[in-house]
């Protein structure tokens, strides 16, 4: 994976996680701590990886406000441009 793929791929990631975060909080009433990231790496960071190489987001210019969908049909997808993919 070339930098500025990771580089989104990473931006969409830690949005997911992130969210993630937040719903566990609202579920528990409390803050999950960071020791919740580490858990969610270990257990979903696989099939992460696994979507986000078969998803539009990883080739379109709105990755950091939507990518963390993995979306693989979507109405507002832009492609990047050449010299970003």
């Amino acid at each position: 994976m070339e930098h500025n793929e990771l580089h989104r791929k990473l931006i969409a990631e830690r949005k997911r996680m992130e969210i993630d975060k937040w719903e566990m909080g609202v579920k528990t009433h409390s803050d999950p701590g960071d020791k919740y990231l580490i858990k969610w790496v270990q257990i979903h960071g696989k099939e992460w990886n696994k979507e986000w190489k078969r998803c539009l987001c990883r080739t379109c210019n709105k990755y950091a406000q939507c990518g963390f969908k993995l979306l693989k049909k979507c109405d507002g997808y832009q492609q990047l441009p050449p010299n970003e993919l």
